[in-house]
């Protein structure tokens, strides 16, 4: 396993989007990943990222998109799909696995239901085909938080909804350090992700994905109702169900056999 990874970050301007690319390892398949709703860009913690995914990248190369600078007004996740496709065009990416987390797994079932010729394999975790009342209601809290202008209660509110405790309280110094941080053009980038993922309704969507797919579902999610993460697994034909008892929605940060199974379930199937 890697120990060091090197790390590149271009941006990628197309005729809709602007938006950073990370990648990093040099295997012969590609990967694509797709994160979930942030107040703060990816860029500054590449080399993290990159680090995580150290045991993918004798067999991937790794293509993280973050989300685009500005979204348009009334932007939805099928916009937001159209300019990630885009991205992977200029790439010059003809075929990958995709990762989807939380809302980059809402726009994942988009690309891959579209185009069953680019994506060889896909992997959904922390996420949903279906607009719940609870996911509603907490996306509609940040979206209002935001629109505030404090960084202070939007990022409380983001920590308490996707952490467990038990890490918030282990890692609590740097949570302190980071409640204050956020740029009013940070908040205005995160409302254009909130309000594009309010627009969820992949249902016939999901059913239609032909790709090998797994899906992982964490049992104590406080984002999106576990149940939910469970219909998208029923709803996929011959997808593989990964469920995380008691885990909370961001169980891809907190549990590093989150990305040992994707690892194996990808290189099984592609």
């Amino acid at each position: 396993m890697r120990t060091k990874v090197d790390v590149s970050v271009k941006k990628l301007c197309t005729d809709n989007a602007s938006l950073d690319c990370i990648s990093f390892g040099n295997g012969p398949r590609n990967l694509v990943v797709l994160p979930g709703v942030s107040l703060h860009a990816l860029t500054p913690s590449a080399a993290a990222v990159a680090a995580k995914f150290s045991a993918f990248c004798d067999d991937f190369t790794i293509y993280l998109l973050d989300h685009e600078d500005e979204l348009a007004k009334g932007a939805t996740l099928r916009d937001v799909a159209s300019h990630m496709e885009d991205a992977v065009a200029q790439l010059g990416i003809n075929s990958c696995c995709i990762y989807g987390v939380s809302m980059g797994g809402m726009v994942a079932q988009l690309v891959a239901a579209d185009n069953p010729q680019l994506v060889e394999a896909l992997v959904l975790c922390s996420t949903s085909a279906r607009l719940s009342s609870g996911l509603e209601e907490v996306i509609r809290q940040w979206v209002a938080l935001a629109q505030e202008g404090d960084p202070s209660p939007l990022n409380r509110s983001f920590f308490a909804h996707i952490y467990s405790s038990e890490y918030f309280e282990k890692n609590a110094k740097a949570f302190a350090l980071l409640e204050n941080m956020g740029t009013p053009e940070e908040m205005y980038r995160l409302i254009g992700q909130a309000e594009a993922a309010l627009t969820l309704n992949n249902r016939e969507v999901a059913a239609s994905i032909t790709c090998p797919t797994m899906v992982v579902v964490p049992g104590a999610d406080k984002v999106i109702e576990p149940e939910e993460g469970l219909f998208l697994a029923q709803t996929i034909s011959g997808s593989t169900l990964e469920y995380f008892e008691g885990a909370p929605h961001a169980v891809y940060d907190e549990n590093p056999a989150v990305l040992a199974k994707v690892r194996a379930f990808l290189l099984k199937e592609v």
